[in-house]
């Protein structure tokens, strides 16, 4: 019985060569900008290393695919656009009538963190699609690579607190970016099994997290780690491997639960989790008050039409500082349009991932609950990632000669990069 390959349908207007010549330029470019993407040497908020890198390539990149482009426009490029467009004129409508009151520039800095984060997002996602497997390889090993760099750089170059920054400028920014790293990596292996070095890699992450000691990183990164045994990326042998581990492990610590408890006490690393997990909900930033949501009901009218970003004095004079949760700052800057149009474009990205995916990305979307997160580029580089996700699995399953199901192939992209 003969064997016959299904390759994956092709979009007949998508070139794989659409950046012609400078698709080298532009994948090296990336490879930088993911290895440097944890590198911060300005404070937070301003450019760092590597966004002043990507840039070189996201505006001549974004020149060539609107030159180049045949066809509608797709709904997250229609949907992301209005965002960015929406988060442009509330901010400058806010400007217009606080600046006198309180003079604030941060309203027209805000909105370029969306429109430059968004055209990440779109430089990333047709990267990805039109060179996934010169792209997995590249981003794969600047994430190895800076991966493994940090932790002999908190050793080298320790922080005087108790939790660590490693080359970022708080614990908070390294738990979160470990995060979406480590999802990172699993898309990258989309329709391939989990190799060693891919838990070495993780095992490292996890270590990070344990130095970092963010409340928010530990809880989502270990809801992360209890749904990847469950992912396709795993083989029936691994899989049935670490089901025994745990389930050793269990019964160990049930009838042996004194010396356990004992024995873990004695790891510094656990015990140092143990102490930070014991503390939620006990220290004064924990509270809504503290992370700034009673704005949401304190002031109904802003919530409904947009406070933006920028004079923080308006809601306490004596702390003018933002809200601390990025979805929190989303609905309460630009108002129930503006919140809609950004759930609806994240819809719109993962929309069609499989469920262990979804469930990863709920626990990207858990952080932002207590962190403000959604300007961080590394998290636009994933929505891309995520965007372009169907091609990459479609190329490697054709690689290894197994049969790409229809289902798995994406309309369009953008009906450039959809």
């Amino acid at each position: 019985m003969s064997t016959h390959i299904i390759a994956p349908k092709r979009t007949p207007y998508i070139s794989d060569n659409v950046f012609g010549s400078f698709r080298t330029f532009f994948m090296y470019i990336f490879g930088l900008y993911a290895l440097l993407s944890p590198v911060y040497i300005f404070h937070s908020g301003l450019p760092q290393p590597a966004d002043m890198l990507i840039s070189i390539a996201v505006f001549p990149a974004l020149a060539i695919l609107f030159l180049k482009h045949k066809g509608p426009i797709s709904t997250p490029i229609l949907v992301g656009t209005s965002f960015v467009m929406i988060t442009i004129a509330i901010n400058l409508v806010n400007f217009s009538i606080f600046n006198s009151l309180f003079p604030s520039q941060r309203f027209l800095l805000s909105s370029l963190y969306y429109l430059y984060n968004f055209i990440v997002f779109i430089f990333t996602a047709a990267m990805f699609k039109h060179y996934p497997k010169q792209m997995k390889k590249i981003t794969y090993v600047a994430l190895a690579t800076i991966i493994i760099i940090q932790i002999p750089h908190i050793y080298l170059f320790p922080d005087d607190t108790r939790r660590m920054t490693g080359t970022l400028n708080n614990p908070n920014q390294l738990a979160y970016w470990s995060l979406l790293s480590f999802f990172m990596i699993l898309l990258i292996r989309s329709g391939e099994k989990l190799k060693l070095f891919d838990f070495i890699l993780f095992g490292c992450l996890i270590y990070l997290q344990t130095l970092a000691l963010s409340k928010a990183g530990l809880i989502t990164f270990t809801l992360a780690l209890f749904i990847m045994p469950f992912m396709p990326h795993f083989t029936h042998v691994g899989r049935t491997v670490l089901i025994i581990v745990i389930s050793i492990t269990a019964i160990f610590g049930v009838f042996q639960l004194e010396k356990t408890l004992q024995g873990l006490e004695q790891l510094e690393a656990v015990d140092r989790v143990v102490s930070r997990l014991e503390n939620i909900g006990q220290e004064n930033d924990d509270s809504p008050e503290a992370r700034r949501y009673d704005r949401l009901w304190k002031y109904p009218y802003y919530t409904l039409l947009g406070a933006g970003e920028g004079a923080y004095e308006r809601f306490n004079p004596e702390k003018p500082n933002e809200m601390h949760s990025g979805l929190g700052t989303i609905f309460f800057a630009y108002g129930l349009t503006g919140g809609f149009l950004f759930l609806y474009f994240i819809w719109c990205v993962i929309r069609k991932q499989p469920w262990y995916y979804l469930a990863l990305f709920g626990c990207v979307f858990l952080y932002s609950l207590p962190h403000q997160n959604i300007r961080f580029t590394h998290f636009w580089v994933l929505l891309g990632m995520l965007e372009a996700s169907p091609y990459l699995l479609a190329r490697t399953r054709t690689a290894f000669n197994i049969e790409a199901p229809q289902q798995h192939q994406p309309a369009s992209i953008s009906k450039e990069i959809s």
